[in-house]
């Protein structure tokens, strides 16, 4: 009898543990706007912006207080529109905490609006796209892992 009663608590508690985990709320990062600020001879300057349209909170810091631990959007030349190994890395950047509001955090339809600079000598003739992946380094875990990356067409 005191088996069965240990067992019994041991299956509830296991079964409240699952429903924690599936109730919690997640986010879900994706790029939106991109726009060329900047025309350089040797870069392109772009103006990004990142939604969190998941229903849980974003948080762009990572748990070190090192700027290497945060989010990183990264830049790629590519054929198409959609990210692939053939893809030419462009150039990379953190977001850091002097341009977030909130300390870090992006709730359920918030936005943040950053800069990136682009080694434009590293597109070819045949790359007419650019590719921004948001949380380039799986920092965050998010709902949807597929959408975070945005493009634009640059001629």
């Amino acid at each position: 009898m005191k088996y069965l009663f240990l067992s019994l608590t041991l299956l509830s508690q296991i079964a409240l543990w699952g429903q924690n985990e599936a109730d919690e709320l997640c986010a879900d990062l994706v790029i939106g706007a991109i726009e060329v600020l900047e025309y350089q001879e040797k870069c392109l300057i772009l103006q990004y912006t990142v939604y969190n349209q998941g229903e849980g909170s974003a948080n762009l810091f990572g748990a070190k207080k090192k700027r290497t631990d945060n989010i990183v959007v990264r830049a790629h030349f590519s054929g198409d529109k959609q990210l692939n190994r053939g893809d030419v890395t462009a150039g990379a950047t953190y977001i850091y905490q002097k341009d977030v509001p909130n300390n870090g955090v992006l709730n359920n339809g918030e936005h943040y609006t950053g800069i990136i600079e682009i080694d434009r000598r590293k597109k070819s003739n045949y790359v007419s796209v650019i590719l921004l992946q948001v949380d380039a380094m799986t920092t965050l875990v998010e709902c949807d892992e597929t959408n975070n990356v945005g493009w634009m067409i640059f001629d």
